[in-house]
């Protein structure tokens, strides 16, 4: 039996919090014990619950109270209905004391690029702060506005005390394993650190990654990234064959994608009135449409800042803006070729959150300069175009390491990319030239049919592998559709019992959950046996991964298929490669 401590600050949001106490129970019945700290208003000024919630450091006190007791409510609830032993997060009768201290000694290294040299008994406390204030304020820099200030040095607070309650914990409990949730919030990293310190083995939590069953699907990791595990593990399971069945499970995450049914997918509903706009700019007399997709810099900027990710060596352009200066060098000289550069939608404020980034004002500077060129066109979200629109007219896809790179591969359109060391998926699922003069000559060469296939059949296994292979099944438990639209006789049941009830709704899911959930025994051997994910759990017990009955030509054949479908049912798109493939 193993001593597990999990540390659930934010029990508000429920598709982190139930998952997480659904693992509990069943390390618990497993026979593990279990001591899970909370929050009681320690994060009250202002935490990452009313953040999700759509509150401010400027909101009301009786704003963030009302988030505050819904978050104790829902905590009250899983402790009691799922027998989950809990305290109150303690950071010493003296931690007022040891904060003004602390302040007074960093004021000044806060509102400067001295923030990541902060430091309190060798723990670097200045890194974890950056690595979610700098997401949820999109910045790239150390300049601060007075209001973001204020938030830094409340976001300072919190982690300070969070840290000062992971080493009394630790101290006090002993634990074997360590849990949380998502380890890049600043005080979820104060744990992690602290475990890593003890030589504790420490796990995070997060949804799936497939928009349509997200609640279903659980990831849990050692450390601090899945996403580097599972590239490492990739030679493993690249040439594992995929079936039919698996790429409509891939189909109903780009139905999703296209229909924008999720808060967060950024790009707008596809239709009629994008088309027109597109054809007024002439896309359909240019011999070939390349789209440009940017990445906002700030997620990027904080896991390298904060120490998460290392900053690559080498990279053909050391910037975005750079990359895109090229592009523009280069199309200027091709009247025939229309260059379409999409600007990532999380620059600007969009349905998530109504900040604008630091590097907004770069792209908007470098579409100023390229206006005088007609076959270059800057899409901003200003434009009201969705990206699967333009998917309609592209040829070739370039990217520097959003994850575009990948969906557009799915519908068949090849992609070019310049920062091999900077994308969150294989290499292998586009081209990547090495040097400049390599990627100038990739740029407008012919693309052969086995080259493009080869592509696609990567993409659509990874896809897989990273949606469905790695993540853990809780759906027996938890069976909630943030995309499913109930019957209005059902909704109207469910208005009035939560009026009766406000935590009706999260009752009905504890209730209905499995009383063994299935992957019980799963999620307890990975925490047993120190195992980094469920990927390794899967090496451990098999050394074949191709267990489908599956041709390579069948795969072949039904990937070709789909890309069909998706151009000609999603799109209303013919594809020019697929047609001469076929023929």
């Amino acid at each position: 039996m193993s001593k597990i401590l999990v540390f659930s600050p934010f029990e508000v949001l429920w598709s982190h919090s139930y998952p997480e106490s659904l693992v509990i129970e069943a390390l618990q019945k497993a026979g593990h014990e279990i001591l899970k700290i909370k929050c009681e208003k320690d994060f009250a000024t202002f935490c990452v619950g009313m953040a999700a919630f759509g509150k401010s450091i400027s909101s009301s006190d009786e704003e963030k109270e009302a988030i505050c007791r819904k978050c104790m409510a829902r905590g009250f609830l899983l402790n009691s209905r799922l027998k989950i032993q809990s305290e109150q997060l303690f950071a010493g009768k003296d931690f007022e004391e040891v904060w003004e201290k602390f302040y007074k000694s960093n004021k000044t290294k806060m509102s400067s690029n001295k923030l990541k040299s902060i430091s309190f008994r060798g723990y670097p406390i200045g890194k974890f702060i950056i690595s979610s204030f700098f997401i949820k304020n999109k910045k790239s820099n150390f300049d601060f506005t007075t209001l973001q200030l204020k938030e830094l040095v409340i976001e300072a607070k919190n982690t300070l005390k969070s840290l000062l309650s992971a080493e009394e914990a630790f101290r006090n409990y002993r634990p074997d394993r360590f849990i949380c949730t998502a380890s890049n919030y600043s005080v979820n990293f104060a744990w992690c650190a602290v475990a890593e310190r003890n030589n504790v083995p420490f796990y995070y939590l997060m949804c799936g990654t497939n928009l349509s069953d997200r609640y279903q699907k659980l990831v849990l990791c050692r450390g601090y990234s899945l996403q580097r595990d599972l590239l490492k593990a990739w030679p493993r399971f690249k040439n594992r064959i995929i079936s039919k069945k698996e790429i409509e499970y891939i189909n109903k995450n780009i139905n999703i994608l296209i229909n924008s049914k999720s808060v967060f997918v950024y790009s707008k509903t596809t239709d009629g009135a994008d088309i027109v706009k597109l054809q007024n700019l002439g896309i359909q007399n240019y011999k070939k449409v390349y789209l440009a997709t940017t990445s906002s810099y700030d997620e990027i900027y904080a896991a390298q800042e904060s120490g998460l990710y290392s900053k690559p060596k080498g990279l053909i352009f050391n910037t975005q803006i750079d990359w895109l200066e090229f592009l523009i060098s280069e199309f200027k000289k091709q009247p025939d070729y229309l260059l379409i550069i999409r600007v990532h939608p999380r620059e600007f404020p969009n349905k998530r959150d109504s900040e604008t980034s630091d590097h907004a004002q770069s792209i908007l500077n470098l579409k100023k300069r390229a206006l005088k060129y007609s076959n270059i066109y800057f899409n901003l979200p200003d434009d009201n175009i969705s990206l699967y629109s333009i998917f309609k007219f592209v040829d070739i896809g370039l990217n520097g390491w959003s994850t575009v790179g990948k969906e557009m591969g799915l519908f068949g359109i090849p992609v070019i990319s310049y920062c091999k060391d900077l994308l969150y998926y294989p290499q292998e699922l586009n081209i990547v030239p090495d040097g400049i003069e390599k990627y100038k000559k990739a740029l407008f060469a012919e693309i052969g049919w086995q080259k493009k296939i080869g592509l696609f059949k990567s993409t659509y296994r990874w896809q897989i592998f990273e949606d469905l292979i790695s993540k853990i099944d809780i759906s027996d438990s938890f069976s909630h559709n943030e995309n499913t639209e109930l019957p209005r006789l059902q909704k109207i049941r469910n208005q009035l019992f939560k009026k009766i009830d406000p935590l009706f709704v999260e009752k009905s899911d504890i209730r209905n959950r499995s009383k063994e959930m299935k992957s019980g025994v799963l999620i307890t051997k990975i925490i047993e046996l120190k195992l980094r994910n469920k990927v390794e759990y899967l090496m451990k017990i098999s050394d074949d991964v191709n267990y489908l009955k599956v041709r390579s030509d069948e795969e072949e054949g039904n990937i070709i298929e789909n890309i069909q479908r998706l151009n000609h049912e999603f799109l209303r798109k013919q594809s020019k490669a697929f047609v001469f493939s076929c023929n």
